[in-house]
């Protein structure tokens, strides 16, 4: 029995690896989805509009790719590490290219500073990562609905830093461009924490 357990143990893990292997990979949808939502993300900080930006956070692939290094971590995985890794730099760095090529087509001054003033990296901002982060990590485990998941995307801000920063860019505010980088990273790093804590503290019945 002890045998059978393991197995199904180590079954379950190359099946869940093999998913988030799928879910981390660069790929056509993923760039779509992820232009789309920085250019939402953009227009929402460049009008204001804080349904836009929800919006944006919501199709944005970024919170999965995540969530897929922190498993990739707690399984000690490296393909998986490596991955997703690869995946969040790349996303990254078209996110915000998109974001300055679309501020460069407007033709209205921008205010990145105050835009910038959205994002203040602080403990509760951290502890909403870590937590958005534990949650997708437990949905994952346990395969809850959708919406779920959905919900914890929000809660975290990946998208949007990602968008300021290229608007910070295209109006060389260096400063500000750092700062909301620095925002994004922070999120990430909770996300990430959060993920490993969920797969670390969850122990595997024979039921699952």
């Amino acid at each position: 029995m002890s045998f059978l357990f393991n197995f199904q143990t180590r079954l379950r893990e190359y099946n869940l690896v093999k998913e988030e292997l799928t879910n981390s990979s660069i790929n056509i949808k993923f760039i779509v989805f992820l232009s789309l939502a920085t250019l939402l993300a953009s227009l929402g900080l460049l009008t204001d509009n804080t349904p836009v930006l929800v919006g944006s956070m919501l199709i944005a692939p970024l919170m999965s790719v995540t969530v897929a290094l922190g498993v990739g971590i707690s399984l000690f995985n490296k393909k998986l590490i490596t991955t997703s890794f690869f995946s969040l730099f790349i996303g990254s760095v078209i996110s915000i290219m998109v974001s300055t090529f679309l501020v460069v087509l407007l033709p209205q001054h921008i205010n990145s500073v105050n835009i910038a003033e959205r994002f203040v990296p602080n403990v509760p901002t951290f502890l909403v990562a870590v937590i958005s982060g534990l949650t997708a990590g437990l949905i994952l485990i346990w395969k809850k609905e959708i919406q779920i998941v959905a919900g914890a995307s929000i809660a975290t801000t990946l998208i949007p830093p990602l968008a300021a920063t290229g608007i910070a860019i295209s109006t060389l505010n260096t400063e500000v461009a750092i700062y909301t980088i620095y925002m994004y990273i922070l999120n990430l790093i909770g996300v990430v924490i959060g993920a490993i804590i969920s797969f670390y503290f969850s122990v595997p019945t024979k039921n699952q």
